[in-house]
């Protein structure tokens, strides 16, 4: 019986991050949010964001990612350049 819970729960959890994944991958795709942003590595786009909200490097994304994570996870040499620029300018962020 305590291994069938386990799995009831595992599956659960498994569903909860899905439907998390698949938030955060809607919100890449929408307008001028800072997930296309960081998606793009537009770093204009970016700065805009933060000029207008300073709080929009701490957001949150469905799964509890926040952009710096996004852009060391994508990893490619122009999102590695923004989060330097943003570890250098939002040292706290990390």
């Amino acid at each position: 019986m305590l291994n069938n819970n386990f799995f009831l729960v595992t599956k659960l959890n498994a569903k909860s991050n899905q439907s998390g994944v698949e938030q955060q991958t809607e919100l890449m795709y929408k307008e001028n949010t800072i997930w296309t942003a960081i998606f793009n590595a537009d770093k204009v786009a970016i700065d805009e964001l933060i000029e207008h909200d300073r709080n929009v490097v701490d957001t949150r994304g469905a799964v509890g990612e926040c952009p710096i994570h996004m852009l060391f996870l994508y990893g490619t040499e122009a999102h590695l350049d923004i989060a330097r620029d943003l570890l250098i300018r939002f040292p706290l962020i990390a």
